[in-house]
């Protein structure tokens, strides 16, 4: 974890998002909160100027009723955090990935989820202290069989719910995609960068043009193993990705998402490996990975880095008023984009 912070810090991040695994720091009510981790990270955050979203994850079996995670309690643990960290606590993430049984630890219920926010935003008021609520962590599924909820229709049912005065900002987990960047939302299988499009459509659709879209977790696709029976020219197995694929397609995401004036904050969903019994991230697509006992740093971190810097500095530098950009359109990506 220090690794990871000193390289947010050393990158000038302006916020991270940490995932707080509520089971397993606290799964008996009765035993102590453990915060050390967290206390540390948050510590770090603020001696560094990074703001922080904490993305609240499995409610502990004490803390879940037959409809999901207990609203009353889980308000009392945002309020907690909300007084521990005055500082650099701006946002909350109330159990991403909600429109999934595992998300919800329940089934979905667009119903419950909008109760749930209503409780919080009030305690919150009563508290007076301003942390921004990131709801759902929509997350598309391909399978909806599962009782999963289809993340489009598990969100239309929040407005439908009247959870549309509480979704100031909504929240996306977007899982690693062999699709190119550009790739159309429209595809069969959702799992896409751009499936942030038809999310935007859902609001529109109701009248909700002026709520943000936070991307709370994106990655890059994963690295495949080689196979040794089919190899190109170049030596490389024709399905494979490599480091180098993966830095070019992080490049072209970054700026995509960032063009989208609808889209508050990016997160990238693994700055450094977690502990299995956390999250099952494959650890090729994290930024940092570990190389015996050191830290090694994936090029895509250090291409952020330098985009981080090169926009720092562009918005110190002083504007002539009749200075003019041009931008140098590549029409085969623009016609792979537009609509068929």
């Amino acid at each position: 974890m220090d690794a990871a912070l000193k390289a947010a810090s050393d990158a000038a991040l302006d916020w991270i998002s940490i995932d707080f695994d509520w089971e397993h720091h606290w799964p008996d009510q009765n035993s102590t909160l453990d915060l050390a981790d967290l206390n540390h990270a948050m510590s770090y955050a603020e001696q560094h100027n990074m703001k922080v979203l904490i993305s609240v994850t499995h409610a502990p079996a004490w803390a879940r009723k037959s409809q999901g995670p207990d609203p009353d309690l889980t308000a009392g643990l945002v309020a907690l955090f909300s007084r521990l960290y005055p500082k650099s606590l701006l946002a909350v993430e109330l159990f991403p990935s909600a429109n999934t049984i595992q998300g919800w630890g329940a089934t979905p219920n667009p119903e419950a989820y909008t109760n749930l926010l209503k409780i919080i935003s009030r305690k919150l008021e009563v508290t007076g202290r301003p942390t921004l609520l990131v709801a759902a962590g929509l997350e598309p599924v391909f399978n909806t069989s599962s009782q999963n909820i289809d993340d489009l229709e598990y969100l239309q049912g929040l407005y439908e719910a009247g959870a549309k005065n509480y979704l100031s900002v909504i929240g996306i987990r977007l899982p690693a995609t062999d699709n190119a960047p550009l790739t159309p939302p429209w595809k069969a299988d959702p799992r896409v960068l751009r499936h942030y499009e038809s999310v935007r459509s859902i609001m529109l659709k109701n009248q909700h043009s002026n709520g943000r879209i936070w991307v709370t977790s994106f990655y890059m696709p994963v690295i495949q193993p080689a196979n040794s029976e089919v190899v190109t020219s170049t030596g490389r197995d024709a399905d494979s990705i490599g480091m180098d694929d993966q830095e070019s397609w992080f490049n072209q995401a970054v700026p995509l998402m960032k063009s989208q004036l609808y889209i508050g904050a990016v997160f990238y969903g693994c700055m450094n490996p977690s502990l299995k019994r956390h999250l099952k991230v494959d650890e090729t697509t994290c930024l940092i990975q570990s190389e015996g006992s050191m830290a090694k740093y994936h090029p895509a971190y250090l291409s952020f880095s330098q985009m981080i810097a090169l926009d720092k500095a562009s918005a110190l530098a002083p504007r002539s008023k009749d200075r003019r950009t041009y931008q140098i359109i590549n029409n085969q990506a623009l016609l792979k984009s537009g609509a068929p």
